[in-house]
Formats: structure tokens, sequence, C-alpha cells
């Protein structure tokens, strides 16, 4: 794909009008060194058969045909975690030190910067991950320029940041896990996940799909139609079931979040069931994607496939 701005008149070329984070960066690094290349070309090769697409979590990547340094990428959130079915889309780059250096990744999936979306996802789209540099882990943990990928970085965000654990992936508070009040923020935390994920990354990404991803997206949630709308059902009844705290950790990262469900004991359900009609409205009307049309018409359509 073309990550250029297609408004865009600017016929001089280079990635000022592209439309990514790191424009600027890449802009930067021109004249990429063979060792780069040549990396890049054996991890790409290796990421169209690598990337999980199962039911439950898949990762989509999208490269641009003219910068495959310049890359986009679609995380599906895990069934039963917070993120269940969301769709995170992030910029990545890799400079000219790559593989040495480790690649560069932003969220962008932020509610244009009002939630933090996790300990390690900002509310700026800053990703914080040992494999990223962005934290400082074990030397096992670290960028290794022999052995680690860009597909190694992807599933990390998705299964290791993007758990059901959202509270405890801040560092030193893991030891929180079990007890009462650590359980409450977690579930806190979770709720503002859950939330935000209804509203930014499905309901958002239905009216406005990233671009390279419509088909992806579209598909997405045609088919997991009607898992999404129980999963959110569920998390409705949570609601009424868990008690939540909105306090310490879970305020300083989403205070305006927090601010609005402390307003009464019912206002984080309420919020969500909002959300809910408009994601409900919204998935009933989408139509059949024609991928699954026409796999029906040539009759190789598997029933479970196309519910």
């Amino acid at each position: 794909m073309s990550m250029r701005d297609p408004a865009s008149t600017n016929q001089a070329g280079g990635t000022t009008d592209y439309i990514h984070a790191y424009k600027a960066l890449a802009a930067q690094a021109e004249s990429p060194p063979a060792t780069k290349m040549i990396r890049l070309a054996q991890e790409l090769a290796d990421l169209s058969n690598a990337l999980p697409c199962e039911h439950t979590n898949s990762i989509f990547v999208r490269v641009d045909k003219q910068r495959v340094d310049m890359m986009k990428a679609l995380i599906m959130g895990s069934s039963n975690t917070p993120y269940a079915h969301g769709c995170f889309e992030f910029d990545i780059f890799c400079d000219n030190k790559y593989p040495q250096a480790s690649p560069k990744a932003t969220l962008m999936t932020t509610g244009g910067g009002s939630v933090r979306f996790n300990p390690n996802l900002y509310a700026c789209g800053k990703v914080c991950l040992s494999l990223l540099g962005t934290w400082r882990g074990s030397a096992s943990e670290n960028w290794d320029p022999k052995l680690s990928t860009i597909l190694q970085v992807l599933v990390s965000v998705q299964a290791i940041i993007m758990s059901e654990d959202v509270y405890f992936n801040e560092p030193g508070f893991e030891n929180e896990a079990g007890t009462v009040e650590g359980e409450k923020k977690n579930e806190g935390y979770s709720n503002i996940v859950r939330y935000a994920n209804v509203r930014f990354a499905m309901l958002g990404q239905l009216k406005n799909p990233p671009r390279g991803f419509e088909s992806v997206v579209q598909r997405h949630f045609y088919v997991k139609k009607h898992e999404i709308i129980k999963e959110v059902q569920h998390w409705l009844e949570l609601a009424t079931k868990h008690e939540a705290a909105y306090a310490g950790l879970v305020n300083d990262h989403n205070d305006s979040w927090c601010r609005q469900f402390k307003q009464s004991k019912t206002r984080y359900k309420e919020m969500l069931e909002e959300q809910f009609k408009l994601l409900e409205d919204a998935l009933n009307k989408l139509d059949r994607p024609k991928d699954i049309t026409n796999m029906l018409g040539s009759g190789r359509g598997d029933k479970k496939k196309a519910t």
C-alpha cells in the first residue's frame, strides 16, 4: 500500500506527505544500508506466514510500497481480555541502524490522546516494551540484533501488554495481584480499557477504518459480530458484580475517565451501555464482505466462517 496522503499535491517525493507517525524520521533515512534492506526483506517474507491469524487473536501488517521500512500494524485484542475484539493501530519504523537498533512503534488508537490503554500504552502513543528499548528489562528481554524480530515485538504487545492484568502491568505492582485492593484497581483500570475499547477501537474503527485495513476491519466485525455483542454484554454484567476502584495509579493514568466513572456507582455501566447500543446498531448494519459473498457463491463457503 502507499502511505502517502492521497490529498497531497506534493510532486517532489520523499515522506513529508506520508500519513505516518515517523514520517519526519523516515525523511532522514532516505539511503538505507544493504544490511537493513536484506534483513527487512527476510523478515517481511516470514511475516506473511508467521503472523497470528486466529479467531481469538490476529495481527495484520501493511508495508509502504516504496519504503518497506515504514509499516502499519493492526493488532486485534485477544478474546477474554479488556481489549477483546478491538482494532488497535500501530505505526512502525526501522531506521538505518536496524537491525542493530530496535524498530520504533507508536500506538495510534488513543481516542485522540484521551486514554491510556495500559501502563505500557501511553495516551501519547508511546509503547513501553523492553524489545523496543523503551523499558529497561533483563538482558534476555532486550532487543537482540541476531534473534529479535518485528514479529516478536507485535506478538509481545498483543500477548504480554494487552492482557487481562492491566493494572498489574505497571512495574512493581504485580505483587498486588490477589489482594482485595489490587483486584479492585485492576477492575477499575480494566473498566476504562473496556469502555475505551468499545468507543475508540471498535466504534471508532468501524466509522473510520485505518487506511489500508478497510476490508480487514469490515470482515473482522462482520465475522465476529455475535461474539462481540456477547462479550460486551458480559462486561455489563461484570459492572454489577465486581467492585472497582478508580484511585492511585488508575487515576494517575486516566484522571478524566476516573472523574466520570466516580460520579456514581452506576456511571461506568451507564456510559458503557450508551456505547454498546451504538456499537450493536453499527454491527447490525454491516454488509456482508464481498470475499465472503464470493466464497458462498462459489460453493466454497464454510458456515462457521460466514457467521
